[in-house]
């Protein structure tokens, strides 16, 4: 064991619409721990909103996207040292200890505040990926907060087309153009967006990816979703749904599909028997090194987003709508309770 001997500042949510950062002590490395100083971590304004208005439990230290320097390794980590400059799946945090495999190397040609949008990228890729879009097809994607914006250029770079952003208000109307929707819709002017969307081949889009936090979006996608489409559910909210939902659907010949992140491991691995001679009884082998290709996992999704931006296919600077010193964390995250919050960066550098 190395001890970390770090004092590391937190954010920690102590109660309904109250953030605070707190000092905690971090635990000694066990053999595959990573201990990075962090430099910047991502507010992501959709999940981190809910959470702070209504956690299930309190303290609740949210975050899961942290970009910073290894400081340290454990004695079996092989795949980073001390000096490299990684992204995280850890909380908002000056200083984390993370499991190697929830640690991911960013390209050099992505900056810090880029980088830490890996999590949220690989969000959306999933999603898009679960639409199992081809080319040419219409490609509704309904909500346009931070991951549904990142859906439309990802669904774009598919060959969905047109991309139909669908939305509640038309706040993000210019991003959502400049992030790669052909059109986009005010869900609230519904006579004009069904006959928008009538007018598409089959009735209909072939595919909606559904990413907003509303519970009744289920209905609104099945009345949308054109002849033998796919109706994608990847947002965070419980769904709620009328009795003849699943009627439409067999009428429809549309299929509903789970495509929440989570769903998905987070790092595959390829497990098998080895029965090769010599081994006294067959035995599971485990080995991360092993891909399933048609099965990307998070980590898969996280890098290949991560190249997408390192490769000028995606420019996120225009999605970050705040930057707070983490000294000033409580204002950060007040600043999620008010209108335009998008996604926010703690600079930890500055604590």
């Amino acid at each position: 064991m190395i001890n970390a001997h770090v004092d590391a500042r937190v954010v920690v949510f102590v109660g309904p619409g109250q953030a605070e950062l707190h000092k905690i002590t971090l635990p000694e490395l066990g053999p595959q721990d990573v201990l990075v100083e962090a430099r910047a971590s991502l507010i992501s304004a959709g999940t981190e909103r809910k959470f702070l208005m209504g956690s299930p439990v309190y303290p609740y230290y949210p975050g899961y996207s942290l970009v910073g320097q290894v400081l340290a390794v454990g004695d079996a980590v092989t795949r980073f040292r001390a000096g490299d400059r990684v992204s995280c799946v850890a909380a908002h945090a000056s200083h984390c200890v993370a499991h190697e495999a929830f640690v991911l190397p960013i390209p050099h040609q992505v900056d810090d505040e880029a980088a830490t949008f890996f999590h949220v990228g690989a969000t959306a890729l999933y999603a898009v990926r679960k639409a199992q879009i081809r080319l040419g097809e219409p490609v509704a994607i309904l909500g346009q907060g931070l991951i549904g914006l990142l859906a439309n250029r990802i669904a774009s770079l598919t060959g969905a087309l047109p991309v139909i952003g669908l939305c509640r208000n038309m706040d993000h109307y210019e991003l959502a153009r400049s992030f790669g929707a052909d059109i986009v819709l005010d869900t609230r002017q519904s006579q004009y967006m069904s006959k928008i969307l009538r007018g598409l081949s089959s009735g209909g889009p072939a595919a909606i990816i559904e990413l907003t936090n509303s519970k009744d979006v289920v209905d609104l996608a099945v009345e949308l979703i054109g002849l033998g489409g796919r109706i994608v559910l990847a947002g965070g909210g419980g769904r709620t749904f009328g009795t003849n939902v699943l009627d439409r659907l067999w009428r429809k010949g549309a299929s509903l599909i789970g495509g929440f992140v989570t769903t998905s491991p987070f790092r595959s691995q390829m497990v098998w028997l080895d029965l090769s001679p010599g081994n006294s009884g067959p035995r599971l082998v485990r080995d991360e090194s092993r891909r399933i290709p048609e099965s990307p996992s998070t980590a898969d999704d996280g890098s290949i987003f991560m190249q997408m931006m390192a490769l000028g296919r995606i420019a996120v600077g225009p999605l970050i709508s705040h930057r707070y010193g983490a000294k000033e964390t409580p204002s950060a995250f007040q600043r999620l309770l008010q209108p335009g919050a998008l996604a926010i960066i703690l600079q930890w550098h500055s604590a």
